[in-house]
């Protein structure tokens, strides 16, 4: 180790920039934190605006702003879409907070904020929550918010927040949609006076568990919405060496580079899920965030795992054990406190679609087909001072198992035999590479990688109806970080992407395919004086943010809906080239852009598939005529 020099880590440099306590400045002035994201689709009514926060002022670790909820009691439920509005402002010095919002329990958004300049800084987050709507029609419910923070002399900062719902209802000449999903409860880590972050935490080999029942016994499609972060020694866990090297390497974080997000139903495996590599905006070098903030760092979205397969036990009006883990290096090799130190907080919710006819829904245990994580790696020695780790790993789940349907009465007389029985299966394959180059016990890291994940939903919509998708996450990230001649300077280099194509066919003569990608690219450098924080020598920083989305089906060939570039320079955005939303003209009437994700109403194709044949089956996309759906058996558009 060169004279001067100290040994860092991606987590060590993000704490040293802040942690000394003459540390009294704040980075550079920019503008609003700003995305490519597209703005939601809102409809043309007036909403109903239901205030759960007002510039809440939050300036404690273990703070958690409480409120009542109600829903509006102008707009009634069934909504046509509800919205989140999220917006926050601070001034001053402050870290990047992780936080979250909870209504009634129920987590509703996973997010960090940005980190503030001397002049003040605003940010805004929205949020389609229109599948928690059956919830979100429930009164009284407790509303929490926690963003632990910490306000001193030195970090003076606080975080004032408000929250609010828009809600809009349906107009005169809408077709009135068919169920919304139960959001069943389960663990409510806002009750009483708990610290929520305590209970939804897990540290490494760490379960998250809770014991639940439905309250239905005809649910015919189950989802986990799982929202998960990773913090501290884990928060940059894709650039983390083989624990045995993390130790000889001091100062860096162990546990290896791979990790995936693990659902068990009565300990039985349920589903599996590549997370994606999220960087907060105090990440690497935090200059590289300025205006153009990481993907998903203010809306980290949930990873949804289809649990259908195990609805055939679900539905037998008893408990059940739920768990949900982080699967890593320690899986292989004894857990070592000392470099293995990150925590996970996971904090599912389970969605779950009652049959719109079926009074009963049951089934055996799933078939299960499950390779377990299967890792490959090797450990090259360049030279005294530089060291490559590669490592690959995979893994493949499927569920399967066949739902029955029980009707009485006339139901039963009037039900084809075929419809009674259907074939749910959940399949999914993911895989990762990485190569991780560490020079100088750490002052210079290179990371390179992929996340690839393919999925595979059967009995989506109804008997016929498949969901097949595709999620790809490239990156690089560079850091060097030297201490010499009494300054301290950080360099930061981070390209990565969020790919994500979905196809779906809610019958055998319908397709829609949905693709979309959010990229970035970053570069910044930042150099001051180790003793005075307000002596910058240097300071640079350039990014360029690009989003589009396009949609095919059998009908129409590959066509652009959206496309966002924008470019900033020093805190500032120069260019701007965003083309206007046209996605939903040529989306079918149960699905809808809804942010970082496509939202697909089931509940309308599971009344189309097993309801009152009354119910407007989706048959068919936009056509040349504009007409996106059809009454069944008739040529007049809906």
């Amino acid at each position: 180790m060169a004279a001067g020099r100290s040994k860092w880590s991606l987590w060590s440099v993000f704490v040293l920039l802040w942690a000394l306590p003459s540390c009294t400045f704040a980075f550079p002035e920019y503008q609003n934190p700003i995305t490519t994201q597209p703005p939601l689709s809102r409809p043309k009514e007036t909403p109903c605006i239901v205030s759960i926060f007002e510039k809440e002022s939050l300036n404690g670790y273990y703070q958690v702003a409480k409120s009542t909820y109600n829903p509006p009691g102008e707009c009634k439920y069934p909504w046509k879409k509800v919205i989140l509005e999220f917006r926050g402002a601070a001034k001053g010095v402050q870290f990047d907070r992780y936080g979250a919002l909870w209504i009634g329990g129920v987590e509703v958004l996973r997010t960090t904020t940005p980190e503030p300049d001397n002049r003040g800084i605003h940010w805004y987050i929205e949020k389609d929550l229109t599948q928690y709507s059956k919830h979100l029609d429930s009164s009284n419910l407790t509303a929490a918010l926690s963003i632990p923070n910490v306000v001193t002399s030195t970090y003076t900062s606080p975080l004032n927040i408000s929250v609010r719902l828009a809600f809009y209802s349906f107009g005169e000449n809408d077709q009135k949609p068919a169920q919304k999903p139960y959001v069943i409860p389960l663990k409510n880590p806002t009750i009483g006076s708990a610290y929520p972050w305590d209970i939804i935490g897990v540290t490494n080999n760490e379960t998250y568990s809770h014991r639940f029942s439905l309250g239905i016994q005809n649910g015919i499609r189950a989802y986990i919405d799982l929202y998960a972060s990773a913090h501290a020694c884990e928060e940059f866990w894709y650039s983390n060496p083989p624990t045995p090297y993390a130790k000889k390497l001091s100062g860096l974080c162990g546990g290896g580079p791979h990790r995936s997000l693990e659902v068990r139903i009565d300990r039985v495996v349920a589903g599996i899920a590549n997370p994606f590599p999220v960087i907060y905006t105090g990440g690497v070098c935090p200059i590289l965030w300025r205006p153009l903030t990481g993907i998903l760092s203010f809306d980290i979205v949930p990873y949804r795992i289809d649990i259908s397969p195990f609805l055939g036990v679900l539905n037998n009006g008893k408990d059940h054990l739920l768990e949900v883990r982080v699967r890593g290096g320690w899986d292989t090799t004894p857990l070592d406190p000392e470099v293995e130190t990150g925590v996970w907080y996971l904090d599912p919710v389970l969605l779950v679609y009652a049959d719109p006819a079926a009074t009963r829904v049951k089934g055996d245990l799933p078939t299960i087909s499950d390779t377990g994580s299967q890792i490959d790696s090797w450990v090259k020695n360049v030279s005294k001072t530089e060291m490559i780790f590669s490592s690959a790993s995979y893994r493949i789940f499927s569920a399967a198992t066949t739902l029955t349907r029980l009707f009485s009465g006339r139901e039963r007389a009037n039900t084809d035999q075929k419809k009674m029985h259907f074939k749910t299966i959940s399949k999914t394959r993911i895989h990762s590479r990485n190569l991780n180059r560490i020079v100088d016990d750490g002052n210079l890291t290179e990371t390179v990688g992929s996340l690839l994940q393919t999925s595979e939903s059967k009995g989506f919509g109804g008997q016929d109806g498949v969901i097949r998708s595709e999620d790809v996450y490239p990156y690089a990230v560079r850091s060097d970080n030297q201490e010499a001649y009494g300054t301290f300077d950080i360099t930061g280099n981070v390209t990565y992407t969020r790919f994500k194509s979905v196809a779906y066919t809610p019958t055998k003569e319908e397709s829609i395919r949905i693709s979309w990608a959010n990229g970035i690219e970053a570069n910044a450098r930042y150099n001051r004086s180790i003793s005075n924080h307000s002596d910058i020598r240097y300071e640079y920083g350039e990014g360029m943010e690009n989003y589009n989305i396009s949609i095919s089906s059998r009908d129409n060939e590959n066509k652009l809906c959206y496309n966002s570039s924008m470019g900033s320079f020093d805190g500032f955005v120069q260019t701007n080239n965003t083309t206007p939303v046209t996605c939903g003209k040529r989306l079918p009437e149960w699905l809808r852009l809804c942010g970082y994700e496509m939202c697909a109403e089931e509940g309308m194709l599971l009344s189309a598939a097993h309801g009152p044949q009354t119910v407007i089956r989706h048959r068919h996309w936009y056509g040349a005529d504009g007409c996106g759906v059809r009454v069944a058996g008739s040529e007049r558009c809906a």
